[in-house]
């Protein structure tokens, strides 16, 4: 959804994305989901990996 709808990744740190989350999924907790620092460092792993 973030990556086809080229959504910010700013998106994940919304209340209505953590809402849609435990919709999809009740027996997610609030301090597993991850939020933007998370995916910053994975885009970062991401691009290093790339270049190599």
């Amino acid at each position: 959804m973030l990556v086809s709808d080229t959504r910010p990744l700013s998106m994940v740190d919304d209340q209505g994305f953590e809402d849609m989350i435990k919709k999809f999924n009740p027996k997610y907790h609030d301090n597993y989901l991850p939020g933007l620092s998370h995916f910053t460092k994975e885009e970062r792993k991401y691009e290093t990996t790339i270049e190599k």
